[in-house]
């Protein structure tokens, strides 16, 4: 990526999330590139109750872990979570608290939008980094789902695979649950196996 001229000396993943980076020195001198990670929460009535309890507790510990432990200014996530019949951004790259209102069940699932608005938004922040001089690392995408989904997958299936192809994106996909996935969501399941989290364990 433009403005990346090191490497990582350790990142370690706690389930599934990275909550420890360490960066080696780069160039004769210590710099702090950035990590971006976007989140394509499943929010949808099938979440409600003790999923959607902890999965919120999840996001909202790691954001705490982040800036409790200084990380705050080497990882920055965003959320997008489904909304009606869109889907939105619950907490933006450059903001550091939660607001916790925002992250609700019952939403419908449209898998595929919620996708093309995490990568927009992964995009947007790169190209203001690029703009900044703001060294960063290859950004990932989480796609965490239980399962449900409305309409066709081929479009998020084509970003991901160009943006995977080119070294643009590191893709983590999560299934939050071990239920049965809609069939629609085959195309997203064959482009990589889905890590299941099984008993809320988020």
């Amino acid at each position: 990526n433009n403005g990346f001229n090191g490497k990582i000396a350790i990142v370690k993943i706690e389930k599934g999330f990275p909550v420890e980076i360490e960066v080696k020195k780069m160039s004769g001198e210590e710099k702090k590139a950035k990590l971006l990670i976007s989140i394509a929460l499943d929010n949808s009535a099938s979440m409600k109750g003790d999923k959607m309890d902890k999965l919120k507790q999840a996001v909202f510990a790691f954001n705490d872990r982040l800036t409790g432990e200084g990380l705050i200014d080497r990882i920055e996530f965003s959320t997008t979570v489904f909304s009606g019949f869109n889907c939105v951004v619950a907490k933006p790259f450059e903001e550091t608290t939660i607001v916790k209102e925002k992250f609700f069940a019952g939403g419908i699932p449209f898998v595929d939008l919620s996708i093309a608005k995490s990568i927009e938004k992964l995009k947007e922040r790169i190209e203001y980094f690029d703009t900044k001089n703001v060294s960063y690392y290859k950004p990932w995408l989480i796609v965490l789902s239980n399962g449900e989904n409305f309409g066709d997958m081929s479009s998020s299936v084509e970003l991901i695979t160009k943006m995977a192809s080119e070294g643009k994106l590191t893709y983590f996909p999560f299934a939050l649950s071990d239920r049965e996935f809609d069939n629609s969501l085959y195309p997203l399941r064959k482009l990589k196996k889905f890590i299941t989290i099984k008993d809320t364990m988020y």
